[in-house]
């Protein structure tokens, strides 16, 4: 009991700010740094982005429009260390990366728990050939097949399922029962598709791609400017906000003296709601994890939108460590 009560207990900034103080030459934090809350970080950020992009070189609004690289940049700085990765890509890599994911997703799906469960159900009944619930039975059926094949036959698959008509469905025209089954399973596989299809068509490589390689040179410079800018000004004012905090404890562990020094403190971790965790939360949490034992609390299926768009492995990764 003792051991425990001597635990530090803290939310994942608290625990970024002190990595940050403890070594601030490895961080590169600012000396006696204070840390803002939402609002107030939210408020300096929004007159210092301002403030950057009236000093951007002009020659940048020659190929990215004011509105279109404001609002692109203000979503890079929201995650710099993630976005700094993600320019770093070549053009010439993006479209082998997009069809990568793009197997992920049709991997994702086939696992599918409740499209599995659901498409069971479907199995399970039948209703008379005319009946229009079971015609769009046999559609969707059909679809799972050509969902087992390892071609493009996945997305025509999903439209599919997609654009299965709900209405109709006799009971006198299912003589052994289960059109309220079937009805059900049919509405849960149309939200599935639906979600799937959304992912798979947000990663096909198009004109708008092409467009953005065009202009990655301009926005990589941009984004330079505004964040070189940006910490300068935090810097002398003494301030950081939370992703701040983040990008400088990260910083720090990537120094072998850091996680060492680390190692030799903390034994086990605890991390509750690990749902809300975004990737650099889980990569530091990686470092400071070394040899001790890490226990996570969290329930994936509550995953925030945002997170499960940026890296929906965590919960996985940290499972296989």
């Amino acid at each position: 009991m003792p051991s425990f009560e001597a635990a530090q207990i803290s939310t994942i900034h608290a625990l970024c700010a002190r990595i940050c103080r403890d070594h601030p030459d490895e961080s590169g934090a600012p000396i006696n740094f204070e840390v803002l809350d939402d609002a107030e970080g939210a408020s300096a950020a929004a007159t210092w982005f301002d403030e950057a992009l009236d000093s951007m070189p002009q020659d940048i609004f020659d190929l990215i429009s004011f509105s279109l690289l404001k609002a692109v940049l203000s979503d890079l700085l929201n995650d710099p260390i993630t976005a700094d990765r993600a320019l770093a890509f070549e053009p010439e890599h993006w479209q082998q990366l997009a069809e990568e994911a793009r197997m992920q997703v049709f991997s994702d799906l086939k696992a599918d728990p409740d499209l599995i469960a659901d498409l069971s159900v479907l199995r399970s009944f039948r209703g008379k050939d005319d009946d229009l619930k079971e015609q769009a039975r046999r559609t969707v059926v059909e679809a799972a097949i050509r969902l087992e094949q390892e071609n493009e036959e996945w997305v025509p698959a999903l439209e599919a399922m997609t654009n299965v008509s709900l209405r109709g469905g006799s009971e006198k025209k299912w003589p052994d029962g289960g059109l309220a089954e079937v009805r059900d399973s049919l509405k849960r596989i149309r939200d599935i598709a639906k979600d799937y299809l959304k992912q798979a068509k947000s990663l096909e490589y198009g004109e708008m791609d092409r467009r953005f390689a065009e202009m990655l040179p301009a926005l990589r410079q941009a984004f330079s400017h505004v964040r070189d800018f940006m910490r300068l000004k935090k810097h002398r004012a003494g301030q950081l906000d939370f992703a701040d905090l983040e990008e400088y404890a990260l910083r720090a562990l990537e120094h072998e003296s850091v996680r060492r020094y680390y190692s030799k403190r903390w034994r086990a971790f605890l991390v509750d709601e690990f749902q809300d965790t975004n990737p650099i939360q889980a990569e530091i949490l990686s470092h400071l994890k070394g040899t001790a034992c890490l226990t996570i609390v969290g329930d994936e299926s509550n995953r925030s939108t945002g997170f499960a768009a940026r890296m929906s492995g965590c919960f996985s990764v940290s499972s296989q460590r």
